[in-house]
């Protein structure tokens, strides 16, 4: 299967990168297989590690992902790694935990009179 070149960059694909092809109502879905984290535990918290080595996991530009979010309307970034997404501050992006989103999603909303 050929692969743009564009895509291929964007979506982080190398040659030899594993694919799952599956076919939906809406055409043809392309999905990275890729193995899952480990699970570590530091003190009493379980953390996920990635179980790829670093050299073999693609690179992310997050400016090119905040870019693209921005265009598509985006008006906050949910993540716990705030410092890899203070760039989107200015932006005009919110940056928030996803406990945050949560909870101002869950606030009642108050009317004025």
């Amino acid at each position: 299967m050929v692969i743009p070149a564009a895509f291929r960059d964007r979506a982080g694909l190398t040659p030899g990168s594993e694919l799952e092809i599956t076919e939906d109502e809406l055409g043809v879905r392309l999905q990275r297989v890729a193995p899952g984290p480990k699970l570590v535990k530091i003190g009493h918290r379980l953390v996920a590690r990635p179980s790829v080595v670093s050299r073999e996991r693609p690179a992310i530009d997050v400016a090119a992902l905040i870019e693209e979010e921005r265009n598509r309307w985006a008006t906050v970034v949910v993540t716990d790694n705030r410092k890899y997404f203070l760039s989107a501050l200015r932006h005009g992006l919110r940056v928030e935990t996803p406990g945050e989103f949560i909870a101002a999603r869950n606030k009642k909303p108050r009317y004025e009179k």
